[in-house]
C-alpha cells in the first residue's frame, strides 16, 4: 500500500476559524444546525477541516456584485427631457427606454 500520497494536514476547529476569519463559535453553529455551509470531517468526537475544501467551498460562496439597473421613470416628462429628446429626434418614451438601457442618444 503507497502512503507517499502528499495531502495537507486537516486543521482543527480553531485553526479553521482562524483560516477563515470566522469564530468557532460560528463554524459549531453552522455544524449544529446541520445547515449547508463549512466542510468538515469528523473522525470520532473530533472535528476537523480539509484546507482543500475550504478552498473549494470559498470559491462556492463568492459572489459578484449585480448591475443595479435604473428604475423606470414615470409622470410627466420634465422639460429637460422635451428638449433631450426632441434634439435627438425621439419621443420622450424612446428617450427613456434608451436611457434605461445604457444606449446614448
Amino acid at each position: 500500500m503507497d502512503l507517499s500520497v502528499e495531502f495537507e494536514p486537516l486543521l482543527t476547529e480553531s485553526e479553521a476559524a482562524q483560516w477563515l476569519n470566522l469564530s468557532v463559535h460560528t463554524l459549531r453553529n453552522d455544524r449544529s444546525r446541520r445547515l449547508v455551509g463549512v466542510p468538515y470531517v469528523q473522525l470520532g468526537r473530533a472535528i476537523r477541516y480539509d484546507p482543500a475544501e475550504l478552498r473549494a467551498w470559498l470559491a462556492q460562496c463568492r459572489r459578484t456584485p449585480v448591475e443595479l439597473s435604473v428604475p423606470k421613470r414615470r409622470g410627466r416628462p420634465t422639460v429637460a427631457e422635451r428638449e433631450e429628446a426632441r434634439r435627438a429626434g425621439l419621443t420622450v418614451q424612446q428617450l427613456r427606454r434608451r436611457s434605461r438601457r445604457g444606449e446614448s442618444s
